[in-house]
């Protein structure tokens, strides 16, 4: 869990609290959110597009020796059943032969030097999905504090309101309940496009042992990120993983 972040998970245990405790302490975990957000996910975000290029113009250049292979070994081929039909045994023909049979060599060196990088990009991306798995456990923990502690404040307003006598008074926690609602609702709609964009960047990257086509899109991650629904049992896991 980040550090120095109130624990909420015995709050409904509590008859009441303050409403400076109330707005402290979201304020506090709102800061934390942010502090996230604008550290630890951006450096995943830069180095998961950084991947994605890097892998794309890997995949670029795979092609195009793949299909210079393939055109170098006809050449080697036809050079030898020349040589076979004919009989000629040249030098001109040798020193061709030397020659495509060097230019394959080469090729081939070439590819498996990028099938290695490639596979050092997997490792990379591997270590990236982990850092980034516990930095959305950082932030449903966050996310679900500030939801558990506005449920609480509602709750708990509400029946002030219900034995309220005074108008005034009446009419200010009538404001103080539609604001915790707005923000209720905000939270909500945060963690769920939270969801989406996590699951849509988890589903880019490559997971896969050596799967070129489905590594990832050629696209720039800009999203924030969460993994976790409300009933996860991994709340407390430890996490703000520095990458």
């Amino acid at each position: 869990m980040p550090d120095n972040v109130p624990n909420l998970m015995n709050i409904d245990d509590q008859d009441s609290i303050s409403k400076e405790y109330y707005e402290t302490t979201l304020q506090l975990l709102g800061e934390k959110l942010k502090t996230i957000d604008k550290v630890n996910n951006y450096l995943i975000i830069h180095e998961n597009d950084k991947l994605c290029k890097e892998y794309h113009a890997l995949k670029k250049e795979l092609d195009h020796r793949e299909k210079q292979l393939f055109k170098t070994k006809e050449q080697v081929d036809q050079i030898e059943n020349i040589r076979k039909v004919s009989g000629d045994n040249s030098t001109n023909i040798q020193k061709n032969l030397i020659k495509e049979r060097e230019e394959l060599k080469r090729i081939r060196h070439e590819i498996n030097d990028k099938k290695s990088r490639v596979k050092k990009i997997q490792k990379l991306i591997r270590k990236l999905d982990k850092n980034d798995y516990d930095l959305q456990n950082d932030k449903h923990v966050l996310y679900n504090g500030m939801r558990k502690l506005i449920e609480h404040w509602l709750l708990q307003i509400q029946n002030e309101l219900n034995q309220e006598i005074n108008v005034e008074r009446q009419i200010k926690l009538q404001d103080d309940i539609e604001k915790a609602k707005e923000k209720l609702a905000l939270i909500v709609a945060d963690i769920n496009d939270m969801y989406l964009s996590y699951n849509k960047r988890k589903k880019n990257r490559m997971l896969t042992d050596f799967d070129y086509e489905n590594f990832c899109e050629y696209s720039t991650f800009t999203e924030c990120l969460l993994r976790y629904d409300t009933s996860s049992k991994n709340d407390n896991n430890n996490a703000m993983v520095a990458f």
